[in-house]
């Protein structure tokens, strides 16, 4: 999300899919999945940014437990055009009081919970 080590809990998320991926369930589940990796890692929040006019990602990312945090305006340019850009919010994990530093995928990458959510996301992609 920011580099700075106050902001090491929260993390910007995104996912793009190609147009035939739509509506599948497979953002669903490659959200569910790096939302279990950041878990993981101990991060507690994702924040997703969003064009205004996107009303579809939108939509999903609310779905998916994402709520409205702010809107700035003009902020992005594409397609032409300025657009609005929304931050959304998902607190995922409680915020504790004293938060341990945040796991490198690096240490995050041989743990048996790992693995598991790896076999679990492909399992679920694949049938």
């Amino acid at each position: 999300f920011k580099p700075r080590t106050a902001y090491q809990w929260v993390a910007e998320s995104v996912i793009y899919l190609t147009q035939d991926s739509l509506s599948r369930g497979i953002g669903k589940s490659l959200y569910h999945a790096l939302i279990e990796v950041l878990r993981l890692q101990g991060i507690c929040q994702a924040i997703a940014v969003v064009t205004s006019e996107n009303e579809k990602s939108l939509d999903f990312h609310k779905k998916m437990g994402f709520v409205p945090s702010a809107k700035l305006k003009n902020v992005g340019f594409k397609f032409g055009q300025w657009l609005d850009v929304d931050w959304l919010q998902y607190n995922f994990a409680k915020l504790p009081d004293h938060p341990e530093p945040i796991r490198s995928f690096q240490e995050i990458y041989n743990c048996t919970e790992f693995k598991t959510l790896l076999y679990d996301i492909n399992r679920r992609l694949n049938y």
